[in-house]
């Protein structure tokens, strides 16, 4: 897992968890979010399962950003490896592909089932990117 140190200023992208509900609201909900702020070390209960960053305000002084939702993690303009989550039952894989578009797109594996960051895969939970294997 890579490793960033306490006050690192980090900018991690995720998924927005109620983008899959947004018809339900009356406002705009984007499909991602980004955080910015100082990394705060994991109580050891976390098991890297999660990543901690201060924000700067008195009454909700950190947030913490499920490894399962982060799509990307900027260190200053150096894009991180996302860790990925650990499991203990099933191995989990995950690689990058490029699309048509030069846009980068990330294709996860776990229990023999594949999700991939792209618009399509959102709308259809399929898309043409599914069947990509990784770059050897």
């Amino acid at each position: 897992m890579t490793s960033f140190q306490p006050g690192e200023i980090l900018s991690v992208k995720c998924k927005n968890s109620i983008f899959p509900m947004r018809n339900a609201y009356f406002t705009f909900v984007p499909e991602f979010e980004t955080f910015t702020g100082e990394y705060m070390t994991s109580p050891a209960w976390q098991k890297n399962q999660a990543i901690n960053l201060a924000t700067g305000d008195e009454f909700f002084p950190m947030r913490t950003l499920a490894m399962t939702d982060i799509v990307e993690i900027k260190r200053g303009s150096e894009i991180v490896p996302v860790p990925l989550p650990m499991t203990s039952d099933h191995p989990v894989k995950s690689w990058t592909i490029n699309g048509s578009k030069n846009q980068v797109y990330t294709i996860t594996e776990k229990n023999g089932q594949r999700t991939c960051t792209c618009l399509g895969f959102n709308y259809r939970q399929t898309c043409k990117h599914i069947g990509a294997r990784p770059i050897q």
